[in-house]
């Protein structure tokens, strides 16, 4: 199934923050979210999942050198998403 996103997708707003902050912060909000719950949730620890490997797989500085729209401060969004093994992410222009 290698090229085909498996389900799982996280969305990133760029409107304020880069890319690398709003990952950050997603990421935070997930592992708040699943401390306060009582059962495992497998949507939500994949998403982590998915969180976390961008985090550290990443080179964000160089992702923001060369797309500026990466940087922040831009109406767009960073969808997240596994393609086989791979963790990618592709940009939606946001409309006012």
């Amino acid at each position: 199934m290698s090229g085909e996103p498996d389900g799982v997708e996280v969305r990133l707003d760029l409107t304020h923050h880069c890319i690398e902050t709003a990952a950050r912060q997603a990421h935070r909000a997930a592992v708040a979210a699943a401390l306060e719950r009582e059962e495992p949730d497998p949507a939500l620890e994949a998403r982590l999942a998915l969180l976390r490997e961008l985090l550290e797989q990443q080179d964000f500085r160089a992702l923001r050198a060369s797309r500026p729209e990466l940087c922040g401060g831009h109406r767009v969004e960073v969808i997240v998403y596994r393609s086989g093994a791979v963790v990618s992410w592709r940009l939606r222009q946001l409309s006012w």
